[in-house]
């Protein structure tokens, strides 16, 4: 992988700054007008009625607490995603429990991470500042550093080993312009024993 200098990850322009801060502090403040109007005028119209919101957090909740295969599928999904904090390997855990179909629920649930990992990848491509901006300086340097280390076996490992940060890491090698292929090899071999090893656990003492 290519190494990097410390100028490359991250600029420390004092004029960006100010430029990137009224910004965000312009987007919480259009965020709180467009909510106070809601709350004030358009909460009594049917066109902005919560309904359908409250029938998908419904159907999330109903599928996920039934240990359905759509739910197992949303958990990998949105789990998977990196600003999603979830016990994901707990939470599968009660899947394989309650759930007959090994197998199907494996290749589910690794599809659902190949999804929510490659969307972690593609942000971290396209939007490499405001990925930085995400994670703290002294994580992103301490994963670079490690990353130069271990390279492939890493990123292996951190997929392998459960509550490992694997979801934040998706989105830091987007930055880096990792291999992508490399990258879901590496993640999916990891993934894949993590999730057959806790599979045959549960098994084994269920």
């Amino acid at each position: 992988m290519k190494v990097m200098g410390k100028n490359s990850i991250f600029e420390y322009n004092k004029k960006r700054k100010i430029v990137n801060g009224l910004s965000l502090a312009g987007i919480f403040i259009f965020s709180g007008f467009i909510i106070s109007l809601y709350f004030i005028y358009l909460k009594h119209l049917t066109l902005f009625n919560n309904v359908f919101f409250t029938d998908l957090i419904d159907f999330f909740k109903t599928n996920l607490s039934n240990y359905t295969l759509q739910g197992l599928f949303m958990l990998a999904f949105f789990g998977g995603l990196f600003f999603v904090p979830l016990p994901m390997e707990a939470l599968y855990a009660q899947f394989v429990r309650k759930n007959p179909y090994t197998l199907l629920i494996i290749l589910l649930y690794l599809l659902g991470l190949f999804l929510s990992y490659g969307i972690n990848l593609f942000i971290g491509y396209r939007f490499s500042n405001l990925s930085k901006k995400l994670i703290s300086t002294k994580k992103f340097y301490a994963i670079k550093v490690k990353l130069n280390r271990y390279g492939k076996l890493g990123i292996f490992i951190i997929n392998a080993i459960p509550f490992l940060p694997s979801q934040q890491v998706s989105l830091i090698l987007g930055v880096f312009r990792y291999n992508k292929i490399k990258f879901f090899v590496y993640f999916l071999s990891g993934q894949a024993i993590k999730m057959v090893a806790i599979t045959l656990f549960i098994l084994l003492f269920k």
